[in-house]
């Protein structure tokens, strides 16, 4: 008889958290998906989190570098 502590039956929870974030972070797993893993979340729920935040995130896609309006640059 032998053991392997590898065998996918004992799982350090932390670790899995830690690894799939970075998953996340590279771009490699959706947001989505780590929240159902992590959180146990169902799909509606998940869902609605991740509504909440992108509701909550500033929005910098327009008009960072655009022109002053008013004509008033900082020009030197």
């Amino acid at each position: 008889m032998s053991i392997h502590f590898d065998d996918g039956v004992f799982i350090d929870k932390d670790k899995q958290r830690a690894d799939e974030m970075q998953l996340v972070a590279a771009g490699i797993m959706p947001k989505f998906e780590y929240l159902k893993r992590n959180f146990g979340l169902s799909e509606e729920d998940a869902q609605k989190w991740l509504a909440q935040v992108n509701n909550e995130q500033p929005d910098f896609s327009q008009g960072v570098f655009q022109e002053p309006i008013d004509g008033d640059s900082n020009e030197v």
